[in-house]
C-alpha cells in the first residue's frame, strides 16, 4: 500500500473531513504507476491525502478532497490513462 501525505499537510489540517470527502476508486494503478499518479494529485492543495492499495486485488485507490467530488477525481484519473471505477 502507497499513501501519501503532502510535505505541506499542515496547512490543510485547519479543513474539516467528513466521509463525503472520501473517494474510494477500483482501478489498474500499480506500484510502477505511483510516480505517476503522485505528480498527478500531489499540485492540487484541496487533494489533503491519497493512497493506493497495491496489494488489493482491486488496487483500491482512496481520495481526501474537501474541494473534489467524486466524479471530478474521476475524470482526473481517467484522462491520465488508468481505469477509475467507483466503490460504494
Amino acid at each position: 500500500m502507497y499513501l501519501s501525505i503532502p510535505k505541506n499537510i499542515e496547512t490543510r489540517r485547519d479543513r474539516q473531513v467528513s466521509l463525503d470527502h472520501i473517494h474510494i476508486f477500483k482501478t489498474n494503478i500499480g506500484q510502477a504507476d505511483l510516480a505517476l499518479v503522485k505528480k498527478l494529485f500531489n499540485p492540487y492543495r484541496t487533494i489533503l491525502s491519497w493512497s493506493v492499495d497495491t496489494e488489493d486485488c482491486d488496487l483500491v485507490l482512496r481520495v481526501v478532497s474537501v474541494a473534489y467530488s467524486e466524479s471530478q477525481v474521476r475524470a482526473l484519473v481517467l484522462q491520465n490513462g488508468f481505469e477509475c471505477e467507483v466503490l460504494s
